[in-house]
């Protein structure tokens, strides 16, 4: 039984959520912005970028609905990269709209996962629009080996597993690109670039998401990412960290890596990258 103390903190709490649930839902005309962005493919950066904007609700943390305490258990279980995992999304939206703001009419959401599930997300919100990016296979595996993120067979996982090998982490970056492909040609609204333009291109790309929806208004470019990186400090604007991730890579990972993407250049190709 919860305390006096623990009642009145929440209480406020709930009926807070009760009231921006409702809103949400009588609300009509706003716009839900999904970041489809794999993980450690600067997608926190994105985020923080994107909430310059005063017109956008991010929620609390890291901005991805995955981590809500209401949806944890249905979305960031240790199969949330399956993509035939079966979600109730009347009750995921429901929960969404307890967070964000009902005076925002920009409603983001950014959990990796969403990646295998747009199409779902599609017909699960009104008026959806979908930002798509990839990073460098060899960038992403190298901070997938570093951090020994713990792996299925669809992608991480919550639970201890076995180390991860280069091999794993390299068929996770086909499968992740194989969706963006799919994502960026079957999804309605579509915005797609990669870490790489908005590093070394920023002002173009961001004039490009700004194009795509012009309720964002003015980004700021300028602002101080807290996002984790290889440097372990925080970054003003956009870096291109990639020559310094791959560098850490040995020529036994890199052999590794190479004998997954060896077969799917014309993948790679498509994105503009290439084998080491």
């Amino acid at each position: 039984m919860k305390s006096i103390r623990e009642f009145t903190r929440t209480v406020p709490d709930a009926i807070e959520k009760t009231g921006k649930g409702i809103a949400n839902e009588i609300r009509t005309g706003a716009r839900h912005l999904f970041l489809l962005s794999p993980p450690l493919s600067g997608s926190t950066a994105i985020t923080q970028l994107i909430n310059t904007s005063p017109n956008v609700s991010v929620f609390p943390g890291k901005g991805e609905g995955q981590h809500l305490p209401e949806a944890r258990k249905i979305l960031f279980g240790d199969e949330r990269w399956n993509p035939d995992l079966p979600i109730d999304w009347v009750k995921v939206r429901k929960i969404f709209f307890q967070y964000w703001s009902p005076f925002k009419s920009i409603r983001f959401e950014k959990s990796p996962p969403n990646i295998v599930r747009a199409v779902e997300l599609e017909h699960a919100f009104k008026n959806p629009l979908f930002l798509i990016t990839l990073r460098n296979p060899y960038a992403q595996i190298e901070g997938l080996l570093r951090r020994q993120w713990h792996f299925n067979k669809y992608g991480p996982q919550s639970s201890p597993s076995s180390p991860l090998t280069p091999k794993v982490a390299a068929e996770f970056w086909i499968k992740i690109a194989k969706f963006q492909l799919y994502n960026s040609e079957h999804l309605g609204n579509t915005c797609f670039f990669t870490y790489e333009e908005l590093a070394e291109r920023p002002d173009d790309t961001i004039r490009r998401i700004t194009d795509f929806l012009p309720d964002l208004g003015a980004l700021d470019i300028e602002s101080k990412f807290t996002a984790h990186n290889i440097t372990g400090k925080p970054i003003s604007g956009f870096k291109n960290l990639n020559q310094q991730k791959i560098e850490n890579l040995t020529g036994q990972q890199v052999e590794e890596i190479n004998l997954v993407l060896g077969r799917h250049e014309n993948l790679l190709a498509n994105f503009h990258y290439q084998l080491i």
